[in-house]
């Protein structure tokens, strides 16, 4: 493991992009914080090392002049390899990938089995130190070396980053948790919609379990992991299915996994697009089973292993808190991979059976039109059959966990809150009236009153929309305003994020706004929003402006009643606006229909017959009220009225639930 007689292990960066801005993410951020003293620097010291970048032909002359390509150059040599026969189709990503990645270690044939290969993705940004720790665990003998990433808001924090970049040598040096708090801050909606205590929203495909343990500190489960370094145990010739999902058990089947869990050790930040994977953001929050039965269908063994694995980043020093959040993560998460009991063989997956011959076909297209020779003989490849539908996976999931269900009961949601006192009638007198089981609104209270029922001397402050066909909390709380006294007029969203206020609007929702309107910084133990559709949509402006107005382990409720009493059409606007992604622990609840929409129209235009009838007709509104009232009592006493992070087909109501942490 020694070269030109050095007594240094050797040791190979590998890294890879294409498109143009990928490239430029690549040169002008990633390498950069790669730079960091703590970094490349530091590996380059204590192993024999060397640089292969994978990209697009036509940018190597460029590249060759680009500061990066000339500051990695100091420490190590540097190589440009091309991959323009991997990326002829936009749809075989994974592929490509598999392949890129190959290419940076293929060379070495029967001597890969003697260097340590490093791998950096264009979009990862390292904090300084990461790859010292990863340095110091290769000379402590590990030689299959993993490590998560976290995924941000590129536009977030990219001003940021470019900012500690320094002019003469290219570094971008950022300490751990500096990095960590601009992570956790600025966590794009794909970590925000796989978080099990923030469950008002989820991605359609979880293949992270995140839990926001406090403003500081975030723990997870991946599956997979990304690969750091490894050091193969045996030479490979070929790639055979899809790196993520079958590298670890192809290249080390028998090597120690080691995770670097801790953001204090190693972290590395993502850049996301703002929109990526906006169109799989769904409201509530799936069951562990609907998250198993999506990975079902391309799990393998080996992102099942690494999903046991704790991670955690954190920008300050590790809360109590947190060991009742790990609790919660790993029940969940057992909970998930108990359904998954055979994952698939990672070789020759499915998906990569089916599209590695058009994958190889192409290639070999591109190859000869430069006459170049060809890797494989296209004729030789074998078409298989196309992936199976959505319906016949689930059917075989189905059949697979038959009898399961039972067994899960409870196991996949988050510990409940701590109990409450014994309920008093203030809650039920105050927002339900007398005999609360006769009114058909009954269902649609009860998120809010279960939570405030003993609170006997509670504070609440109730804002409300201007105009609501049907208002429930009107009379409630100690406190009431209007929702277009709370909200920054332009509607500019002020949340929390670096974001300067704009002159002449009232975007101000600090301490003296709220003095302003009378609120008091953790006045109220509960705060309940009954809201119409354009406030709703506004709801991330309005926790911003609300929750200090709440003490800590109080509650804040987002209430709106659904007009058409069926499917919940506003879902997709509420997705699309971010409006439900907020910074604190939260719950969707929604009141289904059933057979409920009638007796609340038929409530509805009694009561307004009692009070505005001519007298002649208030009997028949009497009558028809008492009716209405027997017919929810008998509704009410069924149960089952309100759906804990569904969203039902049909509803005649959502309450988000949010708890106020610190």
């Amino acid at each position: 493991m020694t070269r030109g007689g050095e007594d240094r292990p050797r040791l190979r960066f590998i890294t890879m992009a294409w498109g143009e801005a990928y490239i430029k993410e690549l040169f002008d951020i990633t390498l950069a914080a790669a730079l960091a003293p703590g970094n490349i620097p530091a590996m380059a010291r204590l192993f024999d090392s060397t640089m292969i970048i994978l990209t697009e032909e036509g940018w190597f002359e460029r590249l060759r002049d680009h500061p990066a390509y000339k500051g990695v150059s100091k420490y190590c040599p540097v190589e440009l390899r091309p991959i323009d026969e991997f990326i002829t189709r936009p749809d075989a990503y994974g592929t490509a990938l598999t392949y890129a990645l190959f290419r940076g270690f293929e060379d070495l044939g029967e001597d890969m089995v003697n260097v340590h290969l490093v791998f950096l993705n264009s979009d990862f940004v390292l904090a300084d130190g990461s790859l010292r720790t990863v340095a110091t665990r290769i000379l402590q003998g590990e030689r299959l070396i993993l490590a998560p990433s976290y995924c941000v808001f590129g536009d977030e924090v990219t001003p940021t980053l470019l900012a500690r970049r320094d002019p003469d040598t290219w570094a971008l040096p950022i300490r751990p948790r500096e990095l960590a708090a601009l992570t956790i801050r600025h966590r794009h909606n794909t970590i925000r919609a796989k978080t099990i205590n923030q469950r008002a929203v989820s991605l359609e495909w979880i293949d992270q379990l995140y839990y926001l343990v406090d403003r500081h500190t975030m723990i997870g489960r991946q599956f997979p992991i990304a690969v750091i370094s490894m050091r193969p145990e045996h030479v490979v010739t070929d790639m055979v299915t899809f790196w993520d999902y079958g590298i670890v058990s192809e290249v080390c089947p028998t090597t120690p996994r080691c995770v670097i869990a801790d953001s204090d050790d190693f972290l590395m930040t993502e850049l996301r697009g703002r929109d990526t994977a906006r169109g799989q953001i769904r409201l509530g929050f799936p069951s562990a089973k609907q998250i198993a039965s999506k990975l079902y269908r391309f799990i393998t063994a080996d992102p099942i292993e690494l999903a046991r694995h704790t991670l955690i980043v954190h920008s300050g020093e590790l809360p109590a808190a947190i060991e009742r959040a790990k609790v919660d993560l790993e029940r969940f998460t057992n909970a998930v991979l108990a359904y998954l009991p055979a994952p698939m063989d990672y070789r020759h997956h499915y998906i990569w059976s089916y599209h590695y011959p058009t994958f190889q076909k192409l290639r070999a297209q591109y190859l000869a039109s430069r006459g170049m020779p060809l890797p494989v003989d296209p004729d030789s490849l074998i078409e298989h059959p196309p992936i199976p539908s959505a319906e016949v996976l689930e059917a075989q999931f189905e059949e697979t966990t038959r009898g399961m269900a039972a067994d899960m009961e409870g196991k996949d949601v988050p510990s409940p809150r701590p109990p409450k006192p014994i309920p008093t009638r203030f809650v039920y007198d105050r927002i339900s009236g007398l005999a609360p089981l006769f009114k058909p609104h009954f269902a649609d209270v009860d998120p809010v009153s279960r939570i405030v029922a003993g609170q006997t001397y509670a504070r609440l402050l109730v804002v409300t929309s201007d105009h609501l066909d049907r208002r429930v909390f009107a009379r409630t709380g100690h406190v009431r305003l209007r929702a277009r006294d709370v909200l920054p007029a332009d509607g500019a969203c002020a949340d929390h994020r670096d974001r300067p206020p704009v002159p002449g609007t009232r975007q101000d929702v600090g301490p003296a706004a709220r003095k302003r309107q009378g609120l008091g910084d953790r006045q109220f133990d509960v705060c309940i929003c009954e809201l119409d559709e354009a406030d709703l949509l506004r709801s991330r402006e309005l926790v911003d402006a609300l929750a200090p107005t709440v003490r800590f382990g109080g509650s804040l409720f987002l209430f709106h009643w659904n007009a058409t009493m069926g499917s919940f059409d506003a879902g997709q606007k509420l997705v699309d606006a971010d409006a439900l992604l907020s910074e604190f622990p939260s719950r969707l609840h929604a009141a289904r229909t059933s057979d409920r929409s009638a007796v609340i129209r038929q409530w509805d235009d009694a009561l307004a017959g009692v009070r505005k009838g001519a007298l002649s007709d208030r009997w028949h509104a009497v009558k028809s009220l008492a009716e209405a009232m027997w017919t929810a009592f008998q509704i009410n006493r069924r149960g089952n009225l309100v759906s804990a992070d569904r969203l039902p087909p049909d509803c005649t109501s959502i309450t988000v639930e949010l708890e106020i942490a610190s």
